[in-house]
């Protein structure tokens, strides 16, 4: 039995491992997109690596109606998750509210909220409720074709992915695409933490970071290490809908993780140059 434990401890993953030989709860699942110990390693990785948040706050609202599904909010500062939230009552309405007054109080600059489905109707709710702030807005369609298609996908972890594949080749939907991102940023973090003398300097923005100050971090990391991926006939990488989730696997919606995932996606805002003017020259420059 020591031998077997010893082999196990040494290939097996750790989650795993400490379920069957620990007796802890199993943290995740067969062909779980991230894996627990990955995870782990992000938490205060900006502590541990030793960089700083910096660059835009993105505030991503995952909503829900009337209903067991909780809403879900996340804001991201750089390449540091500093903030998720749930509400568990309320209409899409209501929810969609409460997540731009977060937005708002956080100072975002980048507001996105998943647009299908009952999100559809929160366009003009939204535009009203960041109105005068200095937020740009977009949705996020998941079921939307891939972002820059064109691009050559260069993974964390070179698992189902041949060398110098398309993005459009790679993934079926923005969905899978920013999912991955994040496993790739988790996976990037993981070694950055566990092998630093192996894999040496990671550029900070390719990597994420959780901080251990949420109180709803461990039911970030119960959801994130229970996504599994979906087998997909054409060889594209893709995950399973919500209402296959609950059917398939008993898993409740995954607000918090799809709102973190959306976090991923950085739209700057369009310059409108009808407010641009021209920079004012002095009568003496203009002598000159």
């Amino acid at each position: 039995m020591e031998l077997e434990r010893r082999e196990d401890e040494k290939n097996m993953p750790a989650a795993l491992y400490r379920h069957i030989w620990e007796g802890d709860t199993n943290d995740s699942i067969e062909n779980a997109l991230i894996l627990a110990e990955w995870f782990d390693a992000c938490i205060d990785a900006h502590v541990k690596l030793g960089f700083d948040a910096r660059g835009a706050k993105i505030a991503a609202h995952d909503p829900s109606d009337l209903g067991p599904d909780s809403k879900g909010y996340c804001m991201r500062h750089g390449s540091v998750i500093q903030r998720i939230e749930e509400k568990e009552d309320g209409n899409v309405n209501e929810g969609a509210h409460w997540a731009c007054s977060l937005a708002i109080e956080d100072h975002a600059t980048h507001y996105t909220w998943d647009n299908i489905g009952m999100g559809a109707s929160l366009s003009e709710q939204t535009s009203k409720d960041l109105e005068g702030k200095q937020i740009s807005i977009t949705g996020f369609n998941s079921a939307e074709s891939p972002d820059q298609p064109e691009m050559i996908y260069k993974p964390a972890l070179a698992e189902h992915v041949k060398d110098q594949q398309k993005v459009k080749d790679v993934f079926k939907n923005k969905r899978a695409q920013y999912a991955f991102e994040m496993r790739d940023r988790v996976y990037r973090t993981f070694l950055a933490v566990t092998q630093p003398e192996i894999h040496g300097y990671q550029d900070p923005d390719t990597l994420i970071s959780f901080s251990s100050t949420m109180p709803l971090l461990m039911k970030l990391r119960a959801e994130a290490c229970r996504i599994p991926r979906k087998n997909n006939r054409n060889g594209l990488n893709e995950l399973y809908s919500k209402e296959e989730m609950k059917r398939l696997f008993k898993l409740s919606s995954p607000n918090l993780w799809d709102s973190a995932v959306m976090s991923l996606r950085y739209q700057p805002p369009v310059l409108d140059r009808k407010t641009v003017r021209p920079p004012t020259i002095s009568p003496m420059r203009r002598a000159r």
